[in-house]
């Protein structure tokens, strides 16, 4: 049978188990600490093990409460969801020539970038998954301004996004 001990969270006493009943706080670690020989031959040392046990009770306090408080805030959060009104074109990329052309890229589009958007997500959209690192650098070549600002884009800021790197060369620098 262990000892009875007062919930330092919620101030219930005589709890004989590790969870208190009322507050479901674990008891356990601050019964450990409690339960520690205290030794009788100096009082000086009785002094710094209860010091030690408020350091602890504290820290142990403090911990929950920073748990607590980091949960409460994460359950408040919104996580935002990226919806498109523009599907990928994946249904295209079985049509595209197979050879890269000598021609630089044509027939390029402007897009308006939208809350949440950045230059990986941009290159996935409109040319898929496949060989991202020369898709984003496909965007970032028609944009000189991007660069090293792939992931800092303005909502309503118009991007260049050039034909896809099928048909399109990268050689020309």
């Amino acid at each position: 049978m262990s000892t009875p001990i007062t919930c330092p969270v919620c101030d219930r006493p005589e709890i004989e188990i590790d969870i208190c009943p009322n507050c479901e706080t674990n008891l356990s670690t601050f019964r450990m600490l409690v339960e520690l020989p205290v030794v009788e031959s100096s009082n000086q040392l009785g002094l710094k093990m209860k010091i030690w046990l408020a350091v602890a009770t504290t820290l142990l306090l403090l911990g929950i409460g920073v748990g607590a408080t980091g949960n409460y805030l994460l359950s408040q959060q919104s996580i935002p969801t990226l919806t498109s009104s523009t599907p990928p074109l994946t249904s295209f990329q079985s049509q595209q020539p197979k050879t890269l052309s000598t021609q630089p890229c044509r027939d390029s589009f402007s897009y308006t970038v939208r809350r949440g958007d950045y230059v990986y997500l941009i290159a996935s959209r409109f040319y898929g998954k496949k060989d991202i690192e020369l898709t984003k650098a496909l965007i970032i070549k028609a944009n000189p301004r991007l660069k090293g600002e792939e992931d800092a884009l303005e909502i309503g800021e118009k991007v260049l996004v050039p034909n896809r790197p099928s048909i399109c060369s990268l050689n020309k620098q």
